[in-house]
């Protein structure tokens, strides 16, 4: 896939003598490269035990040597720390023709080493972190030619593996409990004066219920109220008296004392200005006579039958003023 994308991107122009010289010597010089590094990788493999007994029991003989190469070496590997350790070995960029879509950020050679790779693939990232940070601490401790007998290397391989048997286990199984019995008993409700103020403006009359109450067998007479049928349910029908609604004075609305002194003064004459009254007169009929307008035409007319007028009938000739 390479070769044929490369062709297909590329010029078309054929390599001279010594361009074909020069690309042949360069890819010689590469294949011994790997050749030489592959050696040099297995050799110190070979002599992991005796450099780093902690790193190799922590990630192995292979991971550990590609760890110290690809860090120059023992000390420069105990200098870095646990977060730049998990990407040593990262490539860069992803090979030409292939999808970048797999490559992962942080898969170096902790993540390609044996001891991430047999854990599931959900838990790899996890690992990679806990390895990478023991792998820190056990090369300090082989830099300082301690614990040569590789014990404490051992001691975080058992670390590791305990808490990938515990990230494996199954979640427990919740147990079912059973509901508790419910309580069909009345439930206490608390009261008190400032309860019973709260109810008292919804409490329903003895004209309310009655009217709710429907008779057996009976029509119920419906009436019309704002455009709405509405029953009047057992209203005139009942039996006795019916008791007046118990009114509470401290529920009324209370009215300031400087304003009580317009509610006990005596209504004006303005304020009375708009009754009516409704008269049958036999030449009209109906009339509708205000009482104020006769009120007035009749006191005009007791002044003019006792001669205040100047034009009434007994009002005695004057005489008359010569200039």
């Amino acid at each position: 896939m390479v070769v044929a994308l490369t062709g297909s991107t590329s010029s078309g122009r054929l390599l001279g003598a010594d361009e074909q010289r020069r690309v042949d010597e360069a890819a010689d010089y590469l294949l011994d490269l790997s050749r030489a590094t592959h050696s040099i990788v297995g050799f110190i493999e070979t002599r992991m035990p005796l450099i780093a007994p902690n790193l190799t029991a922590v990630i192995g003989g292979a991971a550990a040597a590609k760890l110290i190469v690809e860090a120059g070496g023992l000390t420069a590997l105990s200098k870095i720390p646990s977060c730049n350790i998990q990407v040593l070995g990262k490539t860069q960029h992803a090979q030409t023709g292939f999808a970048s879509l797999t490559v992962k950020k942080h898969a170096g050679i902790v993540f390609h080493s044996d001891a991430v790779r047999a854990v599931p693939e959900d838990f790899r990232d996890k690992m990679v972190r806990k390895i990478s940070a023991k792998c820190a601490l056990a090369a300090r401790v082989d830099a300082q030619s301690s614990a040569r007998d590789g014990a404490l290397g051992r001691r975080f391989r058992a670390e590791l593996d305990a808490q990938v048997e515990k990230l494996l286990e199954a979640a427990p199984v919740n147990a079912v409990k059973p509901l508790p019995i419910p309580d069909e008993g009345p439930k206490r409700r608390r009261g008190g004066r400032k309860a019973r103020r709260a109810k008292e403006p919804y409490t329903a009359t003895e004209l309310q219920r009655q009217r709710d109450r429907l008779q057996f067998g009976t029509a119920q007479e419906e009436v019309v109220i704002m455009d709405e049928m509405e029953g009047a349910g057992m209203l005139g029908h009942a039996v006795g008296r019916v008791r007046a609604t118990q009114m509470n004075n401290r529920a009324k609305a209370k009215v300031a004392k400087k304003y009580e002194k317009y509610l006990k003064a005596p209504r004006s004459v303005a304020a009375a200005a708009g009754t009516a009254s409704l008269a049958f007169t036999p030449a009209q009929g109906f009339e509708l006579i205000s009482p104020q307008a006769e009120d007035a035409h009749k006191s005009k007319r007791a002044k003019t039958s006792h001669g205040s007028s100047y034009f009434a009938s007994n009002t005695p000739f004057l005489g008359r003023r010569d200039g």
